[in-house]
């Protein structure tokens, strides 16, 4: 390995005072680390707290992570609460995710409770956070000069300051005041991290060889969205959110990642949403996800050459490997249809 590659960037940077866990002073942050809160996370509910951990992001996620014990806190993400009015709204967590239910019918049991203004945190955008932007944002691109996501430059670890949110139970009930209709929500965050500020930055540069290597792989999870991104038209001006990607791709036997496309601009009397589709991991090839139907376009074939040059695809391994889609029959050879 290089002395490049070997080097630390080590920014020696104002750090906050450290209080004895159960004797921080009003307003600091309570000290303890991202293993310490996913493993016990109801004392640090609703608290400022300070931990030093390494940031990790990539088309899905950005997340605090803790090596010594695999624990990682997500930031950035939504949760039903933040829906509801401080004081007004309402929630209560419960067993079940079916709105029929017993324990629904009679709602008015349900032990509700009143949302509580959370704890109000303001991101510093200091030169600390400026340095710490600055080697998150550095990704590797290809050849072909498009971005990998999930290519860090730098690994990094910092000392992260914030609030941290712990929700108990992944089904909550939820109605905007005590006489409003109520509703579950369902596939909320178990935990989050809402950064205010970072200090002591350490960024450890990544060799490019380590992504730029020739080497036969599947389409990655990002790869797949750009391809789905190109034939509902919407993802770069933001009128298109893709949810979904889940597949395992870890052999060439795996399954198809999995996308729903929502209009998010959408009138609130029109359906919002696009609908399915599933991208083939080995080859890229794009289909619907209801029926048996092979998507193709000028813009999405061009992107498709480009994606198989990078895993290493040639043309004749492609023909010997593309196969029919999820929802068709195994008789069917691709495309049954096509949309141009």
């Amino acid at each position: 390995m290089s002395p490049a590659i070997r080097a630390v960037f080590l920014f020696t940077l104002a750090v906050l005072p450290i209080p004895t866990f159960g004797q921080a002073k009003p307003n600091s942050p309570v000290q303890t680390t991202v293993c310490d809160l996913v493993k016990t996370p109801e004392p640090f509910d609703g608290k400022i707290v300070q931990f030093r951990a390494e940031y990790i992001s990539n088309l899905q996620r950005a997340s605090f992570v803790d090596d010594r014990c695999g624990a990682e806190i997500e930031l950035g993400v939504g949760h039903v609460f933040d829906t509801l009015k401080p004081g007004v709204g309402q929630y209560a967590y419960t067993e079940v995710a079916d709105q029929q239910s017993d324990e629904f019918k009679h709602f008015d049991r349900l032990p509700w409770r009143t949302i509580q203004r959370p704890v109000g945190v303001r991101l510093v955008q200091d030169e600390n956070y400026q340095q710490f932007r600055k080697y998150v944002d550095a990704k590797f691109r290809w050849k072909d000069r498009g971005l990998c996501r999930n290519c860090p430059l730098y690994r990094t670890t910092v000392t992260a300051t914030g609030r941290f949110d712990y929700f108990r139970k992944d089904w909550v009930a939820v109605r905007t005041d005590a006489a409003a209709a109520p509703y579950i929500s369902s596939g909320n965050p178990l935990m989050r991290f809402t950064l205010q500020s970072v200090s002591s930055v350490v960024a450890t540069p990544v060799g490019p060889s380590v992504y730029s290597t020739p080497r036969r792989r599947n389409v990655s999870v990002e790869e797949a969205n750009d391809l789905v991104c190109v034939v509902t038209g919407g993802c770069a001006d933001g009128s298109v959110e893709l949810v979904g990607s889940k597949a395992d791709v870890s052999s060439p036997d795996s399954g198809f990642y999995a996308f729903q496309a929502l209009w998010t601009t959408a009138p609130p009397d029109i359906n919002f949403n696009l609908g399915f589709f599933q991208v083939d991991p080995r080859t890229g090839d794009v289909w619907n996800g209801v029926i048996c139907e092979k998507f193709t376009s000028p813009e999405l074939l061009k992107l498709q050459r480009t994606i198989r040059q990078r895993t290493g695809l040639t043309d004749e391994e492609y023909r010997k490997t593309q196969k029919p889609g999820p929802m068709c029959e195994p008789e069917d050879s691709p495309p049954l249809k096509v949309s141009k």
